[in-house]
């Protein structure tokens, strides 16, 4: 995805809250940045990209480092926010960090 479909996803999600299910299915194996993202608190145990229920996506991008570069820029006017891949892991993966950040 280049910068400039990765800016046009930004404009053309924005302010639309979207379940899971529909962010999985829309961005497959693609690393997702949510704002504002309701999560479960009953599983308050669990890791935050188990609980999240839904939220606004931002910015989509299968190259985890160009969304990042744009993720200060795009955060701007939200409370909360969360990076998530909605693909599967390699089994051998030996962690996963994701992050949700409170501004």
């Amino acid at each position: 995805m280049s910068v400039k479909s990765t800016l046009f996803l930004q404009k053309k999600y924005t302010m639309q809250v979207l379940s899971i299910e529909e962010i999985r299915n829309q961005f497959p194996n693609q690393w997702v940045l949510i704002a504002n993202p309701e999560v479960n608190t009953s599983e308050v145990l669990q890791p935050i990209v188990y609980r999240i229920l839904r939220g606004i996506v931002l910015l989509a991008n299968k190259d985890k480092r160009e969304l990042s570069l744009r993720t200060n820029e795009a955060r701007q006017g939200y409370e909360s926010i969360t990076c998530i891949w909605t693909g599967e892991f390699p089994k051998n993966r030996k962690s996963l960090f994701f992050y949700s950040k409170n501004f």
